[in-house]
């Protein structure tokens, strides 16, 4: 039997995603930084498009990581696509049964595979945390129908991404695929900004 887990914000850290000068892909292709982007416009998304229905936009201080030798673009909390299901550079933390758990498996890591656009793959061979934490403004997209969208071209979602918990969670090889419907789901770490230090739940959108 599985049991229903909610994922609290590390820190207080969820909402903070993407630096400004992220390249979000449109539905002609073409391509738009994030902090170019209004609300009401149209973005691509896996299968159709999807609306910007509100942008959150972080100012401060983050670590920041890079895949496979690119900018620092993305803070650790943000869920990505890949052929294993939705993970975070984040070690997830989970609520199952009031007690508090890392799930190995959903921690994006060097050696997954991320889904990007036009059915291409690409292999995680670095993942890098910059040298230290970058004053710099962050953006999330906050969509309707799909919920995901293309960042820098990686398949991206924009709020809590839910996987299935198949059994009681003892350890990483109990994890079942994703179900974005069941109810035995938990969800990866993004919310609508936390801040002061605190955990702050949040669930899937």
């Amino acid at each position: 039997a599985g049991g229903i887990g909610e994922y609290n914000c590390p820190g207080g850290t969820c909402g903070n995603c993407f630096t400004g000068d992220t390249l979000i892909t449109m539905p002609d292709n073409t391509t738009k930084r994030i902090d170019e982007l209004k609300v009401d416009e149209i973005v691509k998304s896996e299968k159709e498009t999807s609306q910007i229905q509100s942008i959150d936009v972080h100012e401060g201080e983050f670590d920041l990581y890079s895949i496979n030798g690119s900018k620092h673009f993305v803070t650790e909390d943000h869920p990505f696509q890949t052929t294993e299901g939705w993970k975070a550079i984040t070690p997830a933390k989970a609520t199952i049964k009031h007690e508090i758990v890392i799930i190995e498996e959903f921690i994006l890591k060097v050696g997954d595979t991320l889904i990007k656009e036009n059915g291409e793959t690409e292999e995680i061979i670095t993942l890098e945390k910059s040298e230290e934490k970058i004053s710099t403004t962050t953006y999330n997209l906050r969509l309707d129908n799909e919920h995901v969208y293309y960042a820098d071209g990686y398949l991206v979602h924009n709020g809590g991404a839910r996987r299935k918990i198949k059994e009681d969670i003892t350890g990483v090889n109990q994890i079942g695929p994703i179900d974005p419907i069941g109810k035995d789901d938990i969800c990866l770490p993004l919310g609508g900004g936390g801040g002061g230090g605190t955990e702050v739940s949040h669930k899937c959108i």
